[in-house]
């Protein structure tokens, strides 16, 4: 072999292996980002009709409340004051309950999916 031919040949391999690595990259990316997209929508479905079960059970202890207390509003209230407490405790440890567990998750998923790559 020449060297010209064999300069063209390692150029042409060259550029075979790039070509190569975008394509796996591409497939990475979309793979990573299908598997995140599913995540979320099962996440989302799960938060709805988590949703709808603390609705329609929320109305069930108000409406027995009100039933048990003799007056139809009553029951509303006690279960309006539970949501107000709750929501309160929520506001002032957001960081603790909410923040930081949900950004260990997002590390964790992302540590976890790089290093099965």
């Amino acid at each position: 072999m020449q060297p010209n031919t064999q300069l063209e040949d390692i150029a042409t391999h060259l550029k075979q292996y790039v070509q190569t690595n975008i394509e796996l990259t591409k497939i990475e990316v979309i793979e990573q980002v299908t598997t995140v997209t599913a995540k979320m929508i099962s996440y989302i479905l799960i938060a709805f009709f988590s949703f709808l079960f603390i609705l329609f059970l929320s109305f069930y202890v108000a409406l027995s409340l009100s039933n048990q207390l003799g007056n139809n509003f009553s029951g509303f209230g006690i279960v309006t004051m539970f949501y107000l407490l709750l929501t309160v405790t929520v506001l002032y440890g957001k960081k603790k309950l909410l923040s930081h567990p949900i950004r260990e998750k997002l590390i964790g998923e992302i540590l976890k999916n790089n290093s099965a790559n």
